[in-house]
């Protein structure tokens, strides 16, 4: 593409493109990108060019509409990174030039007969190099108007997940935009809002461990919300949304997923430990977070909480540290807890042998089995 044209198409000036051929338009491409004169336009349309006639700047879709009136096959093009122009569209958050490219889409005739797909589902499904399609890069963004836009041009999008293992709906809570990730939720079908919500990483993170991580409470509702029986499963590391939300000191998010998970997925994540085989009370207690510590203890009394792999039970941790009023909520509320420790050590060891004080003495032999 030479630099009369590339300016041209940059400011949005038809003219020179006019007598040039369908074919040769097509052809017409910069050296290294492969950028097409739609391309460029999109990518400079919100933006000032010094040219030979001073600064211009073009917002407009008079451009867009101009050139693909001359070359529709335009609207299908890739550059060299397998950006469509509907991709840029989305990439810069150019909601005009979204929406246009979509309304001329739907404007090209369908052929029936060869059960070809209408061109407006064929540039929403095209995927870039890194396999993510306009809807992606329009979440990557943050753009929620361009998101709005291309949902409602087809809900049935593809939302398979990109070359990282990213699903849309991944993306924007790892983004931490709650907006996008309801609208995500709120409009695509069903069966594809259970599979994003299932769709691990590279790490095996869900969507559900990413919000935990980033300790957004409000996006963590929105998931749970969407489906309490969304996977609350371990992570590579052994670690479940309820451990990371424990080990984050999000006291908010463990009590929200205790309570809106099924008894079942509470009670796995309560006695699942990591690999430390530490339960997340266990977790609790290293931090002296007795807001969590309570939460969990209350949640289910009952889960038996072995030792882990230092052979410390969380009541032996707890007296270790000097952790008082979790010790006396482990006895207050656990029928027969744990107190064995490592060496053949107990939870009053721990307690006489760590602090001089006799507080964490008198609770565990008050409250506790132990005989003075």
């Amino acid at each position: 593409m030479d630099r009369k044209l590339y300016e041209a198409a940059a400011k949005g000036d038809i003219e020179p493109f006019r007598e040039i051929a369908r074919d040769e338009l097509e052809s017409i491409v910069t050296d290294v990108m492969k950028n097409t004169v739609l391309h460029v336009n999109i990518m400079r349309s919100h933006l000032t060019l010094q040219t030979e006639e001073g600064e211009i700047s073009s917002e407009s879709t008079e451009f867009v509409e101009q050139i693909l009136d001359l070359c529709p096959s335009l609207l299908f093009q890739a550059n060299a990174k397998g950006d469509s122009p509907l991709h840029l569209a989305a990439k810069k958050g150019h909601t005009a030039i979204v929406e246009f490219l979509i309304v001329f889409a739907n404007r090209q005739p369908i052929d029936l007969e060869r059960g070809v797909e209408s061109a407006a589902r064929q540039i929403l499904k095209m995927t870039n190099e890194e396999q993510n399609t306009p809807l992606h890069e329009a979440v990557r963004l943050r753009s929620v108007d361009v998101v709005k836009i291309l949902i409602k041009a087809d809900p049935h999008v593809s939302y398979s997940a990109n070359r990282n293992s990213e699903t849309l709906l991944y993306m924007a809570v790892a983004n931490g935009s709650a907006e996008i990730v309801a609208e995500i939720l709120q409009n695509c079908p069903q069966s594809a809002a259970r599979q994003m919500l299932e769709k691990t990483n590279e790490e095996q993170n869900t969507p559900l461990h990413e919000a935990v991580r980033l300790r957004r409470v409000d996006v963590v509702k929105i998931l749970i919300k969407a489906d309490p029986h969304v996977p609350y499963s371990a992570n590579r590391n052994s670690e479940t949304p309820l451990y990371m939300a424990v080990a984050n000191g999000s006291a908010e998010i463990v009590a929200e997923i205790l309570q809106n998970c099924p008894e079942s997925a509470a009670r796995q994540m309560l006695e699942k430990t990591n690999e430390e085989q530490n339960t997340p009370l266990h977790e609790a207690v290293r931090l002296r977070s007795v807001d969590v510590a309570k939460i969990l203890i209350e949640a289910d009394p009952h889960v038996p909480y072995s030792a882990n792999r230092n052979s410390e039970t969380p009541l032996y941790m707890a007296a270790a540290n000097g952790s008082v009023k979790i010790v006396a909520k482990i006895l207050q509320k656990c029928p027969s807890p744990a107190h064995e420790g490592p060496d053949g050590k107990t939870a009053l060891h721990a307690a006489v042998y760590t602090y001089p004080t006799d507080i964490l003495e008198r609770v565990l032999i008050v409250r506790g089995t132990f005989k003075p």
